[in-house]
């Protein structure tokens, strides 16, 4: 600090004790800074405090959502295919199975992988008085795009599929089940006199216990002989829930030869249902084509969700005991 020419040494002093003086109200001003950090403190603490106790209770509620829309997006996004299952409760109205696959003009890299709806079949009961007999039918859409590859064939090969769950077999048509409809003849399938000419590929039986079981003869995947598809558990079907299973490909019968000899692949697992919409399964494939190996099992399957359709859209009616 300077100080004036011939400043005494008294001034000087004066000088020293103005200009240094702390500021009027920077004391106050500081202690209002002080009670604010501390109320800001306090606060904080008790928001913690009561998040960590309440956020166990509503939490849950808030990232269910988020976890069933992630799962629905995101579990079939190793397998090329994914296959929409719609139940329907009304056995007059028909139920829908919808194909999509990667789409091959997708970047690559992309994740999740972009799908393309390919296929899209119904299955409805023809005739209401003899509910034993069921059929997958393939349903023309002008609209859907043909994909850019030659592992997709459109239309399909196999058009019909029909379901004897009263025989448990099943057989595969080149040609609609209207065309298939005949006043008379010798061929018949559940009472249903058919020009089973036409079905020529492929059939099989299914056993439900104690694994679900297809042995499926002449297979698009392999003519020559019986394919076996087998589930990995004994529980699928459940009269409260929708079908849960995985199915694997065996070139050999499971029953009777060792795991180890069959060599198993997946073919089908089920991810889980939409949300808010019970009756509409998700289903993984590593199969893009629609061969018999596919829509059996998924007759089968689709049979099960119909009649979980049927429980699940029943009124609720809670005691008050």
């Amino acid at each position: 600090m300077t100080y004036p020419p011939s400043t005494p040494n008294y001034m000087k002093i004066f000088y020293l004790r103005e200009y240094t003086r702390v500021p009027l109200g920077y004391k106050s001003i500081r202690s209002r800074y002080s009670r604010i950090l501390r109320v800001a403190a306090w606060t904080f603490s008790i928001v913690m405090a009561t998040m960590l106790c309440v956020g166990p209770v509503f939490v849950p509620y808030l990232a269910l959502p988020l976890a069933q829309e992630w799962h629905w997006n995101n579990d079939c996004n190793s397998y090329p295919v994914e296959i929409l299952l719609n139940g329907q409760p009304n056995t007059s109205l028909a139920a829908t199975i919808s194909i999509h696959v990667t789409d091959p003009d997708s970047p690559v890299g992309l994740y999740p992988p972009r799908r393309m709806k390919m296929y899209e079949f119904k299955f409805y009961t023809p005739d209401e008085s003899n509910p034993s007999i069921e059929v997958l039918e393939y349903q023309e859409d002008p609209d859907l795009k043909t994909p850019n590859t030659t592992s997709v064939r459109i239309p399909p090969t196999l058009k019909t599929l029909i379901l004897d769950t009263a025989h448990k077999t099943f057989v595969g048509c080149s040609a609609e089940f209207s065309d298939l409809l005949r006043s008379s003849g010798n061929s018949t399938l559940g009472q249903l006199d058919l020009d089973m000419a036409r079905c020529s590929e492929g059939g099989g039986t299914y056993e439900k216990g104690p694994y679900l079981h297809f042995s499926i003869n002449n297979s698009t995947s392999d003519p020559a002989s019986t394919v076996h598809i087998q589930a990995q558990s004994k529980e699928w079907a459940y009269d409260n829930d929708a079908p849960s299973f995985s199915l694997l490909r065996y070139t050999r019968d499971p029953r009777t030869t060792s795991e180890d000899a069959t060599k198993p692949t997946v073919l089908l697992r089920s991810a889980l249902t939409k949300r808010n919409y019970p009756s509409v399964l998700k289903v993984c494939s590593n199969e893009v084509d629609v061969s018999l190996d596919v829509l059996g099992p998924l007759s089968v399957v689709m049979s099960a969700l119909n009649r979980f359709s049927v429980f699940i859209s029943r009124p609720r009616i809670f005691s008050t005991v």
